[in-house]
Formats: C-alpha cells, sequence, structure tokens
C-alpha cells in the first residue's frame, strides 16, 4: 500500500501542493491576487480532490521549510503543524535548497535584488554575480548557470519527500530563515 503524503509549498508568491500516493497530483495556484492564507486552503483542497483522497487517509504532510518568503513560509509550514497535529500523523521538512542540490553544484534561489539564497557546503546568502561565476543550479531570478523551471522544481521536491520520508517524525516542522525579518531588522536598527 502506497503512503499518502500532502506536501506544501509557499516559499514563493505562488502556492503549490502536492499529493504524493497512489495518484500523484500537483495543484500550482499562480494567482497572486488574495493573500497566501486565503489560497492555500482550496489548493489543498483540490489536490486531495484531484487524487481522490480525503484528509483523514494521509500519512505524512510535509512542507517546503525555506528560505522564501518570511510570511509565506510562516503560512504553509503553519498549516502543515496544524493538519498533521489534527491526523495524529508525522511531519517533514523539505529544504527548497536541498530539493535542488545537485552534486558539484551551488544550489540557488532568489533572495532580494542583487543576492541569492544559496546552498553549497552550507546555508548562505550571495551575490548574484558571485552565483553567477560558479557550476550552480537554481530558479528563474537567480544567478545559476542553469535555470530550471518551477515544474521541475516541484518534481525535485516530490523526490526529495520521497527519498527522506522514512525521516517523517512528530516534530515540529521549523521554518528555514537565512536571514532575520524586516521587523527585527527595524526593531534593532532603533535600539
Amino acid at each position: 500500500m502506497a503512503m499518502n503524503i500532502l506536501l506544501i509549498d509557499t516559499s514563493a508568491k505562488e502556492v503549490a501542493v502536492q499529493v504524493l500516493g497512489d495518484k500523484e497530483v500537483l495543484v500550482v495556484d499562480k494567482v497572486e491576487q488574495g493573500s497566501t492564507s486565503s489560497r492555500i486552503m482550496p489548493a489543498i483542497e483540490q489536490a486531495l480532490g484531484e487524487a481522490g483522497i480525503t484528509v483523514k487517509q494521509l500519512d505524512v504532510v510535509a512542507a517546503v521549510s525555506g528560505p522564501g518568503s518570511f510570511t509565506g513560509l510562516r503560512i504553509g509550514v503553519s498549516v502543515a503543524n496544524g493538519i498533521a497535529f489534527g491526523l495524529g500523523c508525522k511531519r517533514l521538512a523539505v529544504p527548497a535548497l536541498a530539493a535542488l542540490q545537485e552534486e558539484g553544484a551551488l544550489a540557488a534561489i532568489p533572495s532580494r535584488a542583487g543576492y541569492d539564497y544559496t546552498l553549497g557546503e552550507g546555508y548562505e546568502e550571495l551575490t548574484t554575480e558571485e552565483v553567477s561565476r560558479v557550476p550552480s543550479v537554481g530558479l528563474e531570478g537567480s544567478g545559476a548557470a542553469r535555470i530550471l523551471s518551477k515544474e521541475e522544481f516541484y518534481r525535485r521536491q516530490a523526490a526529495y519527500c520521497l527519498a527522506h520520508v522514512e525521516e517523517a517524525s512528530e516534530a515540529l516542522i521549523e521554518p528555514l530563515y537565512l536571514k532575520k525579518c524586516q521587523a527585527e531588522r527595524e526593531r534593532e536598527n532603533k535600539a
């Protein structure tokens, strides 16, 4: 019997939900109107419906843990933790850069203008120019030498999730932030 896994990605502007199991489904809400919080539950309901399962049939709830949009990550991780808690099922964090990682290449996703979040020997934020000078793979908007489509990124998230599903546990999924949020930086600047 296949395991049913719900995978939520709210690390960017779009909301992506995947159901991995007997029938694999990907739902991507690219509409930029409305908040992530107002779009996530309809996307989950649509993905489960297309997969032909109910939320009660989930074995694992996974979420892309970051790096990415501060608020987006908090929403996706909170929803994943809440669903898993309500069902009493296991949770799995899917680090976005680890899903992109390739042997001998720096993984990169856009951060802020002129910078990319990267994963080489560790997580850090490098300039887009620095990333462009080394073997790298990443998402559009990054300085990566090889740019992957969003669809390929979602496939890699699913592959990471399936490869690491044995690591799922009852522990909360924690967001992966590589820098402080704007409110924290402003608070520090006032002090």
